[in-house]
């Protein structure tokens, strides 16, 4: 099965009108400029099996496929290169369990659950221990390479956010990321975002040499206090189901599931 080109926003819409019929599963969440920057860099793909269609999307390391399945007895099998889907859905009660067979069936295997929390400032609980952490606002390019590399060698290479040497100036200058240190040793990073007035974490990492010292907690109490801008600020992120120490410390802090998850599932061929 041989991919072809999305040559145009038209002939990308023309290919969604005709699949994206009542009842079709899908997880196509791109936003509108996201395909546009794809179209025009020729980075938008498209293959069919007849009822159902797959836009593909090169990342570092593997494709990322957003779907349109209106027959889950017509499988797919990807066998060049490394593939990666992640469907979102409504918490467990909805949980994509008609999508997720169909993958399995095509060779895929399930990867990860990310789920949603949040918190409203008033809610929110800061420790007072830092155990020895300092916190600051990465200045220098030493400090945001540091923590982008930390980041990217923490995370799940396909399901992550891998973020590119290009964008470390902007994070710099932007004061996007906050690094940890004990002593005068670099020991953790988070990476933030706004969105719509809320403060989302992008990425959070500790270094090997520090689990232990709290400061993830101590990154994510910079964090928070940073942001605050009322007693009703709000923020948000995406944590991995199975990290459950991270999920034991956010929950505590006053951070709450908000009924959104995601389900990645991987296909690898070596």
């Amino acid at each position: 099965m041989i991919p072809s080109k999305i040559t145009s926003i038209e002939h990308y819409d023309e290919v969604v009108a005709r699949y994206n019929l009542r009842g079709s599963y899908s997880n196509n969440y791109m936003l509108r400029g996201e395909i546009l920057e794809l179209v025009r860099g020729g980075n938008l793909s498209v293959v069919s099996t007849g009822h159902n269609v797959f836009f593909i999307v090169p990342k570092p390391g593997c494709f990322r496929l957003y779907y349109y399945l209106n027959d889950t007895s017509e499988l797919v099998f990807f066998d060049k290169g490394n593939f990666v889907t992640e469907i979102l859905y409504r918490g467990d009660a909805f949980y994509p369990g008609g999508e997720v067979e169909f993958f399995l069936r095509c060779g895929f295997f399930k990867n990860l659950i990310r789920d949603q929390y949040a918190g409203i400032y008033k809610d929110l609980t800061l420790a007072r221990d830092d155990d020895g952490v300092s916190i600051k606002i990465a200045t220098t390019m030493d400090e945001v390479k540091y923590a982008c590399e930390l980041f990217n060698s923490s995370f799940d290479s396909f399901s992550g956010d891998f973020i590119p040497e290009s964008e470390y100036e902007t994070l710099r200058d932007n004061g996007d990321v906050v690094v940890a240190t004990i002593g005068d040793l670099l020991s953790g990073a988070l990476h933030q975002t706004i969105e719509n007035n809320v403060a989302w974490i992008s990425h959070v990492a500790v270094g090997e040499h520090a689990r232990g010292r709290h400061v993830g907690q101590s990154l994510v109490d910079f964090y928070v206090t940073r942001n605050m801008k009322s007693e009703k600020s709000r923020y948000m992120f995406w944590v991995q189901r199975q990290n459950i120490p991270a999920v034991n410390m956010y929950q505590k802090k006053g951070f709450r599931y908000i009924n959104k998850s995601t389900i990645s599932l991987l296909k690898i061929n070596v």
